[in-house]
């Protein structure tokens, strides 16, 4: 009983040593980058076609702008018949994923000319790579089901000349 008196003064004394409460540790956790780092209003916007159909494409031909894409994009944002025409500065085999990309939407790979090598649908914030079916120097990326809806199939060529002027 006595080591319990003691025990227990002891820590009374401890536990009233210091005067103020030490303050609780701040944690600091990193701030996610929320938005867009290159605002889609800085890229120039060029009507590209195929099989008549028209796109309104936000062109990606900076490294900046190719790697943010349609990122942080909201659902409506991107109108029914506009897009985006990446161009690259050769030809190669390609992945596209959906990090940072809020909206369902269709890719399709473009070989050196132009014509559709293959067209994916992507899911908003998949991971997943989604490969192209050969080498290829453009992608475009529109709302999900435009192609189908446009009868657009691979092997149809898009006219890309007023992006390469």
């Amino acid at each position: 009983m006595k080591n319990l008196v003691l025990a227990l003064s002891f820590s009374l004394v401890i536990a009233g040593c210091g005067g103020e409460k030490a303050p609780d540790p701040v944690v600091t956790q990193p701030t996610p980058t929320l938005g867009r780092q290159v605002p889609l209003a800085q890229y120039s916007k060029k009507t590209i076609t195929v099989k008549g159909k028209e796109i309104s494409a936000y062109v990606a031909d900076e490294q900046a702008e190719r790697t943010e894409g349609l990122m942080f994009v909201k659902d409506g944002e991107l109108g029914e018949n506009e897009g985006m025409v990446f161009v690259f500065p050769n030809s190669q085999q390609m992945s596209f994923w959906m990090e940072n990309t809020l909206i369902p939407l269709d890719i399709a790979y473009l070989d050196e000319s132009g014509k559709i090598l293959n067209i994916r649908q992507m899911e908003p914030l998949d991971r997943s790579p989604q490969p192209s079916a050969g080498s290829a120097r453009y992608a475009v990326e529109t709302n999900v089901g435009w192609f189908e809806k446009n009868g657009i199939k691979a092997g149809e060529k898009f006219d890309l000349s007023a992006v390469l002027e």
